[in-house]
């Protein structure tokens, strides 16, 4: 478990099960990948698929887990996925934007298109909405509208 970078809180909130860490270990030793931060990504992910909604209590073990993580860049790759899950509640959404901007700079872009996307799909659009989108488009060199 260790040598995956595993920790008994992984197994604890239900984000894998012992037979499935017991499959990647075995991964591991064949060399299928030798990184053992996909492995924990793959699994964060594949927690989060079947999922139509989250607990306030799931998303924040989520970011423990992820802050906890040896790998930042990983955890900071799984935190974007989490961002971007559509059902999020707006106070998973405001308390993920504040944990999120913990991990890197650009997640200043990330957190500003999430943002405007809720606004588009939870309000009519206004001439003003549109400038912010513009704008946003324009401030980090994207190329599309949201």
């Amino acid at each position: 478990m260790r040598h995956l970078g595993y920790t008994e809180k992984w197994i604890q909130y239900g984000i894998i099960e012992k037979e499935t860490i017991e499959y990647q270990l075995d991964a591991l030793r064949k060399g299928e990948d030798q990184n053992p931060e996909y492995y924990r990504y793959q699994a964060l992910v594949n927690w989060l698929k079947p999922k139509e909604f989250l607990t306030d209590e799931e998303a924040e073990r989520f970011i423990e887990l992820t802050k906890e993580d040896s790998d930042q860049a990983m955890a900071g790759t799984a935190v974007k996925v989490l961002l971007t899950f559509d059902s999020l509640a707006d106070n998973q959404f405001d308390y993920l934007c504040a944990e999120f901007s913990n991990f890197r700079e650009w997640t200043e872009k990330v957190i500003g298109r999430e943002r405007i996307k809720r606004q588009v799909l939870s309000q009519n659009m206004t001439y003003e909405l549109f400038e912010k989108c513009l704008a946003h488009c324009q401030q980090f060199n994207e190329k599309f509208i949201i």
